[in-house]
């Protein structure tokens, strides 16, 4: 039968350094058991090393079930000096670590069950889903067998398995290890400095210290004892049968390894989760605030342009070329109106204004803090508004809803708005009306969804130059004769509150229509030659002044533009710092986990493999600070859009 090890003359040092370890010939028959004894530092886990096939001999001959050392690694078991464990994972999946990192082993549902057996076997069934730090000393040194036996190895290598165990427990730890071997027919090499370790074993290899030379150079020397129970160890060592191979990698094993990496790397950042987040979110925050400050200031470029082409030309007062276009190319409620409502007659009995569009627009109150809009009726047409439910205002009094208003707030045709209180102390009687629904506008998509529109003589009512009360009760003044028709007004006057079909007729209008105030005349010509005529018509006009939307809009984004271009510079340099904190982080995490990738090196990991690990789980936490970035930059944007009114 193929020995389970086999060694002659085996010698193992650095270049240009004194050797570490020389051995005499050794054979560990199949199934047998073996002590390695000797002080710290005399080489005993150096020897396991070798035997593994993770350190490769200086000179000399080494044979590990059949073949070279590491070439049956598939068959090889390890219990592990202190029982180390990957505390990110239950029981059951730490047993199950050396199928996940040998590429022709799997886990399947029969590899978990195994696992769950091995674990009933040593007393640990019921603690099969807890994380190892739970557990005391004792208990972690029956995972560690657990997880070299999970193979169905032909050889375990035990280095001090008793380190941190009382005398008791390391004896029954011994013995849980002889016998699991012997019932499996695995052979055992077992290293310690306790020479107790070795009793009821079969050999012994016992590591010392002597002198080679006259330079007094420290030699570790191999004495082999064997009690008669074991094969005697050759002079030559014969070659031995071609070892088993390896298993082929199954079907689909980069697609398991692959799988196996992200299982472990998921579970390496949930045991670290502050770590992870604050990773996460310092990497998403560095991401997503630069690209979020580059993709607003292109979204805010882009809706405020294609809402000042829908509007090519304005009549404002004059000084108010700005906070004119901004008011009516956003709907938001301004100072009051100081426009005469005739400029909107005047202009269209010009030479351009037969070709033009004048709608005027009166920007000044609001409903439940939503803009009132006072148009002319040519107002949906030039912007292509049209009524999805009920219709469009027509007569005093009604008002028409945008579409994100009557969403929001949940009103529609039949429902009333009232008006907000504008001039608490505003003697001449403007109060607030409730008007009535009479339609919802189809969506655009622009600020015309989040605003209410009704008639301009609706916007006056507001303002009061129109109001309504009920009919005065008059009575004779007192001494006087009825027949002179000196007569007062009793106090039972009331304004109206309820702008509708009934009281309509009670609202009449003080002063000349023609000079009642609007925000500002919105103008849209047909041709560029309607355009210039309107625009010499205008510098003809006394107050007033022509803003061209566009010409506005572009000047201040050339402003917000350079204030815009600091803020990304420091964003990036914060960004940078950022990112330069979350590499010190990998770095001190990697450093602090040195032990855990000690670990998986030890259970048969390659360097490819624990790469691997190392990339996937770092690559998981990119993907999610990119998922956070991504995520804050739609939430900011969709933020900015519903702020500009512009979905």
């Amino acid at each position: 039968m193929t020995p389970a090890v086999r060694w002659d003359r085996l010698r193992f040092g650095y270049p240009d350094q004194p050797p570490l370890l020389e051995l005499g010939p050794f054979c560990l028959p199949a199934g047998g058991a073996a002590a390695v004894l000797g002080p710290s530092g005399s080489g005993k886990s150096t020897l396991l090393s070798l035997v593994a096939g993770q350190l490769r001999p200086s000179a000399g001959h080494l044979e590990v079930l059949g073949g070279p050392p590491g070439g049956a690694a598939h068959r090889v078991g390890w219990v592990l000096q202190g029982a180390p464990t990957l505390d990110a994972l239950d029981l059951v999946e730490n047993v199950l670590l050396p199928l996940r990192l040998h590429p022709g082993l799997a886990v399947d549902g029969a590899a978990r069950a195994r696992a769950r057996a091995l674990l009933d076997e040593l007393g640990l069934g019921a603690a099969a889903g807890r994380r190892p730090t739970t557990l005391s000393a004792g208990e972690r040194q029956r995972v560690a067998l657990a997880r070299a036996l999970i193979n169905d190895p032909a050889l375990i290598l035990a280095d001090e398995p008793t380190t941190g165990l009382d005398p008791a427990r390391a004896t029954e730890a011994l013995a849980l290890l002889r016998g699991a071997c012997a019932r499996r027919g695995a052979a055992l090499l077992l290293v310690s400095h306790d020479p107790a370790a070795s009793a009821g074993l079969s050999q012994r290899v016992v590591l010392g210290a002597g002198k080679a030379g006259d330079d007094a150079t420290q030699v570790i020397l191999g004495e082999s004892i064997d009690d008669g129970r074991g094969a005697a160890p050759p002079a030559t060592p014969p070659a031995g049968p071609a070892a088993a191979p390896a298993p082929a990698a199954p079907p689909g094993a980069a697609v398991r390894a692959a799988a196996d990496a992200l299982r472990l790397g998921w579970a390496g950042l949930r045991a670290h989760p502050a770590r992870s987040l604050s990773l996460a979110a310092g990497l998403g925050l560095a991401i997503g605030l630069p690209a979020w400050t580059t993709q607003a200031a292109s979204a805010v470029r882009g809706i405020a342009l294609d809402r000042a082409g829908q509007t090519p030309l304005l009549l404002v007062p004059r000084g108010e070329a700005v906070d004119g276009a901004l008011a009516a190319l956003r709907l938001r409620p301004g100072p009051p109106p100081r426009l005469p409502s005739a400029a909107a007659a005047a202009l269209r009995a010009g030479p351009g204004g037969a070709d033009a569009t004048i709608v005027p627009l009166h920007l000044r109150h609001s409903a439940d803090g939503v803009p009132i809009v006072g148009a002319g009726a040519e107002y949906f047409a030039a912007r292509g508004l049209r009524a999805a439910t009920g219709r469009t205002p027509g007569l005093l009094g009604e008002v028409v809803l945008g579409a994100a208003v009557a969403e929001a707030r949940g009103w529609g045709p039949g429902d009333r708005v009232r008006s907000d209180l504008r001039g608490l102390y505003d003697l001449a009687g403007a109060y607030p009306l409730r008007l009535p629904v009479v339609g919802v506008l189809a969506p655009t998509g622009g600020p015309d969804d989040h605003a209410i529109f009704t008639s301009l003589h609706t916007a006056w009512a507001l303002d009061g130059h129109l109001h309504g009360h009920s009919p005065a009760e008059q009575a004779p003044l007192p001494g006087d004769d009825p027949e002179d028709g000196n007569v007062e007004a009793s106090a039972a006057v009331f304004m109206i509150q309820d702008l509708d079909e009934a009281s309509r007729g009670r609202f009449h209008l003080h002063g000349d229509p023609g000079a009642l105030p609007v925000s500002s005349l919105a103008i849209f010509p047909a041709d560029a030659a309607a355009t210039d005529l309107l625009l010499g018509q205008i510098d003809a006009m006394e107050g007033v002044e022509a803003a061209v939307p566009r010409v506005v809009v572009e000047d201040l984004l050339a402003v917000l533009e350079v204030a815009a271009r600091g803020v990304r510079a420091a964003l990036l340099v914060v960004g940078g710092a950022a990112v330069a904190f979350a590499a010190l982080v990998v770095q001190l995490g990697l450093q602090a986990r040195a032990a855990e990738r000690a670990l998986l090196a030890r259970l048969g990991a390659s360097r490819r493999r624990i790469l691997l690990l190392i990339v996937v789980e770092h690559t998981i936490l990119g993907v999610g600070a990119l998922a956070l970035a991504g995520g804050l930059v739609g939430v900011g944007l969709w933020a900015l859009r519903r702020a500009l009114g512009a979905g």
